[in-house]
């Protein structure tokens, strides 16, 4: 029909109509059902975010100490903070990741806060596309589902490199460094730095040196993400082992980076996007990029999550206790790995249970099939991603028992998948 004035025709009944519905995310969708599960043995190892032994959400006592410090002084302000973040943020973030680095010091590394790790993500995802030549992405097979998500929204076409070798339940190191060796040059690759999300998977040191040779011989840029610093050895700088030693040789890199899981910030949503530069000008030049993106998304980040950090990083006194909870952390998830290998080891469940044990940081990845967790969903009330990750921080000494005997009817009684 024409509107009477130019000849057009007029929009169908609703703007709207023609728009298809995305299917849910995995994990929102098991949470969903988790929360209208009556059971009372249900169990929530989906989303990575850490639980106390109770299954309750965990806030750190260092934070409640802040937040406390802030309400009593009356020095929280809720002004708007600067696009990157404050000064001392970025410094203290800075110095958590590196270190005492020379390119920190002098300039050549700019950080800015983020939306936490998955803003991080998408705006350095934009930067890149905006000014690098290769449009493609590497990502560890399997990867994070939400890389899957972000970095074709940015443009980017997403390809796969070995990671895990599923007989084994570990690294596939040699598939690993041959699909880097034949990647093309100048395309970023995605590496997570610790405690590999989904496998609970890292290379070691040495492995580590070899990834970073071939990335150098590729002329490949390293696209860091460090979201769990600290959950792998309980050791914060050891954890940044791989930052430290791609900076040192002297690498251009990005570093995308979290407070959720250490701090335990999950909603604050804190985190930060840093480069690594040959000089403190590109530094400066990457920055007002980083800033201009920032401006034509969110523009503004939250200040609440930050100026935690802030106060727990200053503070030496605050660091160590920090640093005391994410061992006590770590720790505990350690136990109940422990607790759970020995159970299905009793059990005889047929399979090789090692790799509970020797995977680190929140995740395990078992080799569970689809089928199997969608059995453990539909008898047990074990609610579980497809993939079959377990999110270890979901289970306690109290549930252990329950769980593995869900496995083993999983494992003994469902074998197609």
């Amino acid at each position: 029909m024409a509107d009477g004035t130019n000849g057009s025709t007029l929009p169908e009944a609703s703007f709207w109509a023609n728009i298809p519905e995305v299917p849910e995310d995995d994990l929102f969708t098991i949470t969903g059902k988790y929360h209208k599960d009556p059971h009372p043995q249900k169990m929530n190892l989906g989303v990575g975010a850490y639980r106390t032994a109770e299954g309750k959400a965990h806030v750190l006592d260092v934070v409640r100490k802040v937040e406390k410090k802030f309400s009593d002084t009356k020095a929280l302000t809720k002004d708007y903070a600067p696009v990157p973040g404050t000064v001392k943020f970025r410094e203290e973030t800075r110095k958590l990741l590196f270190g005492d680095c020379p390119r920190a010091k002098d300039g050549s590394i700019v950080t800015h806060q983020t939306i936490a790790g998955s803003g991080a993500l998408r705006v350095g995802a934009d930067f890149l596309k905006a000014h690098q030549r290769s449009d493609i992405m590497y990502v560890s097979d399997p990867p994070w589902s939400n890389y899957l998500l972000i970095f074709p929204a940015s443009g980017f076409c997403v390809r796969k490199l070995r990671y895990f070798e599923y007989k084994k339940k570990g690294l596939d190191i040699e598939g690993l460094l041959e699909d880097l060796q034949n990647a093309q040059p100048g395309a970023a690759v995605v590496l997570q730095v610790c405690c590999h999300n989904p496998t609970g998977v890292d290379p070691t040191q040495k492995q580590w040196q070899q990834i970073l040779e071939v990335i150098q011989s590729r002329r490949l840029l390293p696209f860091f993400d460090i979201a769990y610093q600290g959950f792998g050895s309980g050791d914060l700088d050891a954890d940044a082992y791989p930052l430290r030693l791609f900076e040192q040789a002297g690498m251009d890199m990005i570093v995308a980076q979290s407070y959720s899981k250490n701090m335990g910030l999950y909603g604050e949503r804190c985190g930060s996007l840093s480069a690594v530069c040959q000089t403190p000008e590109q530094a400066r030049c990457i920055g007002s990029q980083f800033s201009n993106l920032i401006m034509t998304s969110y523009a503004i980040p939250a200040s609440h999550g930050s100026d935690i950090a802030v106060a727990i990083l200053e503070d030496p006194s605050l660091t160590d206790e920090w640093k005391v909870e994410v061992k006590g952390m770590v720790d505990r998830i350690r136990k109940v790995r422990e607790l759970l290998h020995s159970a299905i080891v009793k059990r005889n469940t047929p399979g090789d249970w090692e790799c509970i044990v020797n995977q680190i940081g929140m995740f395990a990845y078992i080799g569970l099939t689809k089928t199997q967790a969608e059995h453990l969903i539909s008898k047990w009330h074990v609610y579980l991603p497809s993939s079959g990750r377990i999110s270890m921080a979901g289970v306690s000494a109290s549930s252990v028992e329950y769980l593995a005997d869900a496995i083993d009817d999983a494992v003994r009684n469902v074998l197609d998948g």
